[in-house]
């Protein structure tokens, strides 16, 4: 709260002006001053404590008011605070009730003890007015508290999705290309010393693919990472060939969005590259096609059919397949399907 607690100790001044008008006598002045030293002690008590504890505060600072009012005026000042202190219990009813019993209290000591309509009706409406008011900045606080906590949480969470795109994007990216170049080198290391023409170009392809890695890495940094279906179909085909896959494509024009489009085209990557590592296959189908509101691509092999876990790359998949409303399915034995299926 700052120096807002400090700040409100100046009205306590009218507390003190009773006695200075009416030239009070020492014993006036010490009953007056330890008064205001048991307010003060109970008034920064109050703003340490929560909860119910903060109902013994308040209390305190009636029996204060009720105690000086006959002989002191100023102590109407209590009420008012002690009207203040229940706008922080934060419940609408129990703060309404307390200012019910603090106008209860005035009028009941202002009738019993003969001290004049102005006495109650001053302290009743100042304590209510300060009490609502006081709620009103206390919940508005509240609110403020839980918005900026909910903000955090939701900026929390973002950086958890955004590290996890990375991860899934990285592990795409790398885990297609470098099996890629690994292939490629592989085949130009047997082909060493006997075609040194089909070296060169697999090795100068190794050169193209790491460039291309390279900026794809970096693409990943800023989440724009697809080239489009049509080149990663490209890309699908002429990596598969090199692995010595005959290649089965049928592909028709779909209409989707950019979003669909980038998973489809991470989906061809990663089932393309599931092939090449696991399948050990002779024979791959990519077929994409868009029928009924729905957007289907199959990738089907003739390989050994693979683990029955799903790898980080699928499972990644199936996040953002199912992110879009789709399905991922996969069937194993004999060979491999992969079917993804998106809403158009």
């Amino acid at each position: 709260m700052g120096v807002a607690p400090y700040a409100w100790l100046i009205y306590l001044i009218f507390f003190f002006v009773p006695p200075a008008s009416h030239h009070a006598g020492w014993q006036g002045w010490v009953a007056t001053s330890l008064g205001g030293l048991a307010f003060v002690v109970i008034y920064f008590i109050g703003h340490w404590v929560n909860g119910k504890k903060l109902l013994g505060v308040i209390a305190a600072i009636m029996l204060l008011g009720v105690a000086f009012a006959p002989f002191n005026s100023g102590a109407s000042v209590f009420f008012v605070f002690a009207a203040y202190f229940g706008a922080f219990l934060g419940d609408a009813r129990l703060c309404t009730a307390i200012l019910a019993a603090l106008v209860a209290t005035t009028g009941i000591e202002g009738w019993l003890l003969h001290l004049g309509f102005g006495f109650w009706a001053f302290t009743s409406v100042v304590s209510v007015v300060v009490g609502f008011t006081s709620f009103h900045f206390v919940h508005k606080n509240q609110l403020n508290r839980r918005l900026r906590s909910a903000r955090e949480e939701i900026e929390h969470l973002a950086h958890l999705a955004e590290r996890a795109r990375i991860a899934r994007d990285l592990h795409d990216v790398l885990g297609h290309t470098l099996s890629t170049i690994i292939l490629k080198a592989t085949l130009a290391n047997k082909l060493a010393g006997h075609d040194p023409e089909r070296e060169r170009n697999e090795i100068r392809d190794i050169e193209q693919i790491s460039r291309q890695a390279l900026s794809e890495i970096r693409a990943v940094v800023s989440g724009y990472r697809s080239g489009g279906i049509g080149t990663e179909l490209t890309r699908a085909e002429a990596t598969l060939r090199s692995a010595g896959v005959v290649v089965d494509c049928c592909a028709e024009p779909v209409a989707i969005s950019a979003i669909q489009e980038t998973v489809l085209a991470l989906a061809i990557r990663e089932g393309v590259t599931n092939v090449i590592r696991h399948a050990h296959a002779h024979t791959c189908m990519l077929n994409l096609s868009q029928k009924e509101g729905l957007c289907l691509l199959e990738i089907s092999d003739d390989g050994c059919g693979g683990s029955e876990l799903e790898g980080n790359g699928l499972s990644g998949m199936r996040e953002r397949v199912e992110a879009l409303g789709g399905t991922l399915e996969r069937r194993r034995g004999p060979g491999t399907l992969l079917r993804v299926t998106l809403p158009s």
